[in-house]
């Protein structure tokens, strides 16, 4: 029986405004936007309600998670229930007081560095100086830390400086993901680059899949650039994952509200789970491919 794991949104507010985020482009759209955060109740409604396919590697994320006033209390409570979680987070919000919870309650964090100049990290994310001093803090603590690197029209042709720099602040894991979504500042995407550019990029990456064992990684960014999508067989939403939001709706995929399989603050539980895999097993990539995909890193 396959297990899911959730992707657990604990809040949509963030301190950044990267630019191929697409939650950029909500905050854009309603300046008037209030930030929310996910109760407690609703994770216990999911990791108590005796569903026998779920997980025990659910993901934190936003938004930032740190900026969850009670984001201790959560992280606590899935390690208590045998669901020591992993946490996506920019670092910035993190306090050192909070580093020992990291030790000792979370699998893995992940974060994002868009370049190892701070002007052109700066102009795609933000807080270059404080995301490496939290990081190399993280790391002297032996706390697994991985990086992903977003790649755009801004960086794509420095992959190699970007990979040694990274190797040297002794990271678990780096990760390359190219930027998929237009927005109306400009296209940073590069889905679009000639065949020949994206083959140099490819070669680029080669001793990153290597030092990493990311081959299967490298294969799906060959995939999606010069096929322009990832065969149905890559995609872990809806098969191994699905989204918890933090008013308690749960969907398969998160660009698939589509198929959206309830809430379980109004529903039970275990009914909204059990449709996550009746719903789930109706993905298919081709049709909703390009927007915001999380599974070239399971």
């Amino acid at each position: 029986m396959t297990e899911f794991s959730p992707l657990i949104e604990v809040t949509p507010e963030c301190n950044l405004r990267c630019s191929y985020c697409y939650y950029t482009d909500q905050m854009d759209e309603f300046p008037d936007f209030q930030p929310e955060y996910i109760d407690l109740d609703v994770i216990e409604a999911v990791y108590e309600s005796g569903w026998s396919q779920l997980g025990d590697r659910p993901s934190i994320t936003g938004g930032e998670p740190f900026l969850h006033p009670d984001i201790e209390a959560i992280i606590r409570y899935l390690d208590a229930q045998g669901a020591t979680p992993v946490v996506n987070s920019n670092l910035i919000p993190i306090r050192e007081d909070q580093y020992g919870l990291l030790e000792d309650h979370v699998a893995q964090v992940n974060t994002s560095i868009d370049h190892v100049h701070a002007e052109q990290h700066d102009g795609q994310r933000g807080g270059f100086g404080a995301v490496i001093d939290t990081l190399e803090d993280l790391v002297d603590r032996d706390v697994d830390v991985r990086v992903t690197c977003v790649l755009t029209q801004n960086n794509y042709e420095d992959v190699g400086e970007i990979f040694d720099t990274l190797l040297e602040l002794d990271v678990d894991g780096m990760f390359f993901q190219p930027a998929y979504i237009p927005h109306d500042d400009g296209d940073l995407a590069i889905t679009d680059l000639p065949d020949a550019e994206t083959h140099e990029l490819l070669d680029a990456l080669e001793p990153w899949a290597q030092e990493f064992d990311c081959q299967r990684n490298l294969e799906i960014m060959a995939d999606s650039l010069l096929d322009g999508g990832i065969p149905e067989e890559r995609c872990v939403m809806g098969e191994s994952r699905f989204v918890l939001y933090h008013d308690g709706r749960v969907q398969p995929c998160f660009d698939r509200p589509d198929l959206a399989a309830g809430n379980v603050t109004d529903h039970p539980p275990r009914k909204v789970l059990d449709r996550v895999v009746d719903r789930g097993a109706t993905i298919r990539n081709e049709e909703c491919f390009n927007a915001s995909c999380v599974c070239f890193f399971e």
